[in-house]
């Protein structure tokens, strides 16, 4: 808002509430009051929305969901008719929180949205990555790992495109690289989910503090603790727990430090469990969130019954009924609420045609690569878990293939990004022209690389089609002088893994035994194919260019 409009009285008013934000509750109300009631004589509804916005702050960080509800709902109308569009975003956004604190991910997700769709709309970028970030999150937290690892890769493509503060974009940047690993590990891809995490911390973990730090040192216990490195996940847990002697910022970790106490209660490494739940409990009875309350009440029911406990059991079970209908209650509130907020719209079919036309797009966007129009590497993420257990169940044959172009840098380099551009583009129309066939996907998985999965076709019939490829592409005979083959002319290499999906293997392990055939069938001769049927050995058809 732009208060340099407003004379020294409202001015002083605006002051007063923000320096008492979260530290002197009476004079940060008083002067919310004072504004809002202003705003009302003065019929100014940025300022009525203002003053409720930050009422409903301070509510929030008092976790006082009542009255919070009732503010920050009763906000969104002003802030819509004075069209301010940051507030009315970051409104929508505590709303999601709230909800999601309080287990009611749909909720959640009708404000996030809405966040979203308005962020898009005003060009807010650095609210639409926030947005973006939140809703992989809540996707991640309901098991949808693939719609989750589109909305972060997305994530990624946003902050590198937006001029960012260095904290922010670390901020950013790290909570999308790790939402990634985090999703990946979840649907059992472990070199994946390690990859990602790497990635993490190379570009990000120095520049961390605070939450941030907090939820990669827990996922980095989980993970080493999956991959079997116990020397690695120690480190970890020693990071968690030096952290844990200071100040833990409770309801902006609690999914993290949960997925870790699960793994410490499911690895019984009891004494280490003891102690971060009980500090967890003592920092949520300061927040008065019963839900959270009852999810380490859950963890807690889970110990006792493996360690045989059955009067702790019984005392949980006691509490654990209490706080589900305090929940109950809590959710009847939140829907009174919902149905207040619906109703204070003029046009709510069209908001909610604009809401979810919006969503389409930008699911559609978030697997799409901007350069060639394929499907990206999310995109590939999502049609090859559901290719490979659909020709799994049905008995299919199955294959993937990975290729690049040829001594790519050098083209690169000396022609030129744009040279290089239209020379992605151009393999691109060519390997896009395989789906005329059946069963065939394609997509960019990245730079100069491609991935094609076959499926349903025998192995003689994939090969035939990748050489057909291969001999399309030397047709057109696009100038490459800078190649290190004769024929200066762009190529491509081959990698393919042909099988028979089941339940000992994945999609995943299939594409990494396409990439070793590429490696090999590059080490031998640039321009040839290589094809594999066996996983973990040598058994290969070469065909060499």
């Amino acid at each position: 808002m732009d208060f340099e409009k407003y004379p020294e009285n409202i001015t002083s008013f605006v002051e007063k509430v923000n320096t008492s934000l979260g530290q002197d509750r009476e004079a940060a109300l008083a002067a919310a009051n004072s504004l809002e009631g202003i705003g009302l004589l003065q019929n100014d509804n940025a300022l009525v929305g203002y003053a409720r916005f930050m009422r409903g702050e301070e509510y929030y960080l008092e976790n006082d969901m009542v009255d919070f509800y009732t503010d920050m709902v009763s906000c969104l109308d002003p802030f819509e008719k004075a069209g301010e569009w940051e507030y009315l975003v970051r409104a929508n956004n505590l709303l999601g929180i709230m909800s999601t604190n309080r287990g009611n991910a749909p909720f959640a997700m009708d404000y996030y949205s809405r966040a979203l769709s308005i962020s898009r709309s005003h060009s807010l970028k650095n609210l639409e990555i926030m947005m973006n970030l939140n809703i992989g999150t809540l996707y991640l937290a309901n098991g949808e790992n693939d719609e989750a690892i589109g909305r972060f890769t997305n994530s990624c493509e946003l902050i590198e495109g937006v001029d960012l503060a260095p904290d922010e974009y670390y901020s950013y940047m790290s909570a999308a690289l790790l939402g990634l690993s985090k999703a990946c590990l979840h649907r059992g891809d472990q070199a994946a989910a390690g990859d990602w995490f790497d990635r993490m911390q190379t570009t990000c973990a120095d520049r961390l503090e605070g939450h941030d730090k907090l939820a990669i040192d827990c996922f980095g216990a989980i993970l080493y603790d999956r991959l079997g490195r116990q020397v690695e996940k120690q480190r970890y847990i020693d990071a968690v727990r030096a952290e844990f002697a200071g100040e833990v910022p409770v309801m902006d970790v609690f999914d993290d430090v949960y997925e870790y106490m699960a793994m410490l209660e499911q690895t019984g490494e009891a004494e280490e469990f003891d102690t971060i739940c009980g500090r967890m409990e003592a920092l949520i009875a300061k927040t008065n969130v019963k839900y959270l309350e009852r999810r380490i009440v859950e963890l807690r029911l889970e110990k006792a019954r493996m360690e045989g406990k059955a009067d702790e059991y019984r005392d949980l079970a006691v509490r654990f009924f209490e706080l589900y209908e305090t929940g109950e209650q809590e959710n009847s509130l939140m829907i009174r609420n919902m149905l207040r907020l619906r109703g204070s719209f003029n046009d709510l079919a069209r908001i909610n045609r604009e809401v979810e036309e919006e969503n389409k797009v930008l699911q559609r966007k978030s697997v799409t690569d901007a350069l060639t129009q394929m499907d990206n590497r999310a995109g590939l993420n999502a049609y090859a878990g559901m290719s490979f257990n659909r020709a799994a169940q049905s008995g299919q044959d199955w294959a993937i293939e990975i290729l690049d172009i040829d001594y790519f840098k050098e083209y690169n380099d000396n022609y030129g990004h744009q040279a290089g551009d239209e020379c992605i583009t151009f393999v691109a129309s060519m390997v896009k022209a395989l789906k005329r066939y059946p069963g065939v996907f394609c997509a960019r998985y990245g730079g100069d690389e491609f991935v094609v999965i076959y499926e349903g076709y025998k192995d003689t019939e994939v090969f035939e089609m990748a050489k057909d490829l291969k001999a399309t592409i030397l047709k057109k005979a696009v100038e490459h002088k800078f190649t290190k083959s004769y024929m200066k002319i762009v190529t491509v290499s081959q990698g393919i893994f042909w099988g028979h999906p089941d339940k000992n293997s994945t999609a995943w392990n299939f594409l990494h035994a396409a990439d070793n055939f590429l490696y090999k069938a590059k080490t031998k001769s640039r321009n040839s194919i290589m094809m594999g049927f066996h996983l973990g050995d040598d058994d290969e058809v070469p065909w060499e260019g």
